[in-house]
């Protein structure tokens, strides 16, 4: 009788240590498990803070070297990011490129377009050349001024005979030398200037008058200086 009680205690003994073993194992192997799964979350939310850091610098630093320098700062950089960043890196020196080309491409077409715009206002600017046809019969013309008593030979009488010693005008009309060929002496005619428009009388010629040039009489000398060459708009009016 004792020594079947003691086969059985045996028994259950064993039974118990095997159940030991296998709880044992079982528990081992949900801590390896449990272990792994949080070793994976925390690789992934490694990627995710890195992901977030290195957005954070492409918006905020100011050119690559600075990328790089905040990137190697970061603590959370390991082994397992590394070709990640090395392509994040390459792909973002690529994207300087593209924009760099972008702007500069942005700079070239204000210049054309700023280039332009000033053709465009050169155009509408009234610069001709002497001679030249404009609206309403008036043709530009090179104007000079003198005196009544230049040092050129002026004698205060006009090639048509007016006396200007002490005026300006005739017949209330400024006075102006010619070249015959291209005004007739005592034609009126109107003159329009940087300081005024006016009609005056072709009354007068001069040695360096020719062509598409007319000299305007005025108070002096010193006032000749003064305005001395311009290109100016002649018209015939009778």
């Amino acid at each position: 009788m004792s020594v079947g009680l003691s086969v059985y205690m045996n028994s259950n003994n064993k039974d118990s240590n095997k159940k030991k073993l296998v709880i044992a194992v079982l528990v081992t192997i949900s801590l390896l498990i449990w272990a792994i799964t949080a070793l994976k979350i925390i690789q992934h939310k490694s990627i995710i803070i890195i992901d977030n850091e290195i957005n954070e610098c492409y918006d905020n630093c100011n050119n690559l070297e600075d990328t790089r320098l905040a990137l190697d700062d970061s603590s959370i950089v390991t082994e397992i990011q590394n070709n990640k960043l090395a392509n994040y890196k390459e792909n973002l020196a690529e994207r300087k490129i593209i924009v760099a080309n972008k702007l500069a491409a942005e700079l070239e077409a204000k210049r054309i377009a700023k280039q332009k715009a000033k053709e465009e206002e050169k155009k509408k600017q009234v610069i001709v050349s002497r001679g030249k046809q404009l609206n309403d019969n008036w043709i530009a013309y090179e104007a000079t001024h003198y005196s009544a008593f230049c040092n050129t030979g002026c004698t205060g009488t006009t090639a048509y005979g007016y006396d200007v010693k002490n005026t300006i005008y005739e017949q209330g009309y400024r006075v102006i030398a010619v070249d015959p060929k291209k005004i007739k002496l005592g034609s009126l005619v109107e003159v329009k200037t940087s300081y005024g428009t006016f009609k005056a009388l072709a009354g007068d010629t001069g040695g360096n008058i020719k062509g598409f040039r007319i000299d305007i009489l005025v108070e002096s000398d010193k006032v000749a200086y003064s305005l001395g060459r311009e290109k100016v708009q002649v018209r015939v009016l009778k």
